[in-house]
């Protein structure tokens, strides 16, 4: 089984939200995704990384 601490956090060193003030730029996280990442369980932290590559991915598109 995989353990939580093995997913490292997707924070890339470049912290700046989109200009709606809702999501990193860098990493693609919520605001509300950026704290607490080690609390966070497997499941939310695969959640949060897929929705945050859903995120970037649009942004590129645009």
């Amino acid at each position: 089984m995989t353990n939580p601490e093995n997913i490292e956090s997707p924070c890339i060193g470049t912290c700046q939200l989109d200009e709606t003030g809702e999501w990193c730029i860098g990493c693609g996280r919520l605001r509300s995704e950026l704290f607490n990442w080690q609390d966070k369980s497997l499941k939310e932290r695969s959640e949060i990384i897929s929705g945050a590559r859903q995120r970037l991915k649009n942004n590129r598109n645009r």
